[in-house]
């Protein structure tokens, strides 16, 4: 028989635990697979953006650090298909809400993959039929100089914003992460 103290139980528990969420992450149903590579630099995603403006009558992208968000998203230069799943903070298992390293982290350890910052503008533009209201869909990225992209369509307008801070907490946010092909 084999004696362990609540310590080692405590960190058995907690490794059980960790294995059934990634059993879990090939559960997670994939809400959208978008395409990136389509375009290869931040200036034909840019050009891309423009063209939903002249359609739609409204801009896209708002100010100087959305802009500089874009500059420095790294585009692939083939075509690739990702599978995206939505969730929220509290589906995450947040009860109190959480930081973005945290989000990131959580999701990782329920087998998701953190989105290349691409996703972002390859996922406003592939995405031109989202909800009113649908505010503030967050991609889980590693961010860059503090910002992770956000997209929403609000006030008949298709938005792709820039935002994040390390120690802000997230409470009713729904992230976006690649859920891997296995």
């Amino acid at each position: 028989m084999v004696c362990l103290t609540s310590g080692q139980l405590s960190q058995l528990f907690t490794l059980l635990g960790e294995i059934e969420q990634v059993l879990r992450s090939t559960q997670f149903q994939v809400w959208k697979t978008i395409t990136l590579g389509h375009y290869t630099s931040p200036y034909q995603y840019r050009k891309a953006l423009k063209q939903v403006k002249r359609k739609r009558g409204i801009p896209v992208i708002h100010g100087e650090e959305h802009e500089k968000l874009l500059d420095a998203t790294i585009c692939s230069q083939e075509e690739i298909e990702v599978d995206l799943v939505r969730l929220t903070v509290q589906e995450l298992g947040f009860k109190d809400g959480a930081t973005i390293r945290d989000i990131i982290e959580r999701g990782r350890k329920l087998g998701l993959e953190v989105c290349p910052a691409e996703v972002g503008p390859a996922l406003r533009l592939a995405y031109l039929d989202q909800p009113e209201g649908e505010s503030h869909l967050r991609i889980a990225m590693e961010p860059i100089d503090e910002m992770i992209y956000e997209v929403e369509y609000l006030n008949d307008m298709y938005l792709m914003r820039s935002g994040a801070r390390p120690d802000r907490i997230y409470h009713d946010h729904t992230f976006v992460f690649v859920r891997p092909r296995r």
